[in-house]
């Protein structure tokens, strides 16, 4: 069984190492296969992927997702990170100071999250107010209508909204008339702060698309 995990976390090779001898990312792995080695009903994982760089991160979150679909154990993960969270849970729960704030599947709680906070814990950086004007429609205070999934709205009810930035789309024909303020390069994205009337809206804009050099002014 040890040699099982080892080989299946990539550590079999480590394993005459003393524990001084490995690097941050492999006592992880090793505190991974230490824990999965006994036949538990439960394991608790404490920010398991943290101190690991990007690419091995990003390795290791396909791996476990991978390790949970073979194991019958149930597995609760601890973890600050919201993409990480959606990779790696069916069921999430959202706490702030030991409060429970939301909890569901993890696509309905990213989807229609219950506050401002729970949004911005998720990583949310566009949220606002609006007053929804159909059972699927809010228009926030800048005059943008936003198209929601979900339960359905209660017309004229003030409303909360999130829009994540990747969700965006910046394009010459767009519906709305936009004012673009900032400008940063975020490796091969670039991140685009714009107003739509009074609401500020952040965009992860992939600088390959052709609306994008029709949008921007030379040299940005």
């Amino acid at each position: 069984m040890a040699q099982h995990w080892l080989e299946r976390l990539g550590l079999f090779d480590l394993k005459d190492r003393l524990p001084a001898a490995l690097s941050l990312g492999q006592q992880q792995r090793v505190a991974l296969a230490r824990a999965l080695v006994r036949p538990v009903g439960l394991i608790l994982l404490d920010e398991p992927l943290a101190a690991l760089d990007a690419p091995l991160r990003a390795r290791l979150r396909r791996d476990l997702r991978d390790l949970q679909r073979e194991i019958a154990a149930t597995t609760i993960i601890v973890t600050h990170d919201p993409e990480e969270a959606a990779i790696l849970a069916d069921e999430l729960l959202v706490l702030e100071d030991g409060r429970v704030l939301q909890a569901g599947p993890v696509q309905a709680v990213f989807s229609r999250p219950a506050s401002e906070v729970v949004a911005r814990l998720l990583g949310a950086e566009n949220v606002g107010e609006g007053i929804a004007v159909a059972d699927n429609q809010i228009a926030t205070e800048g005059g943008a209508i936003l198209i929601v999934a979900g339960p359905p709205l209660r017309p004229g009810r003030q409303v909360g909204w999130s829009v994540r930035p990747e969700r965006v789309r910046l394009c010459a024909g767009g519906r709305y008339e936009a004012r673009i303020e900032s400008i940063a390069a975020i490796g091969a994205a670039r991140d685009v702060l714009v107003r739509v009337g009074g609401t500020p809206l952040r965009i992860l804009a992939d600088p390959q698309l052709e609306d994008l050099d029709q949008i921007l002014p030379p040299g940005n």
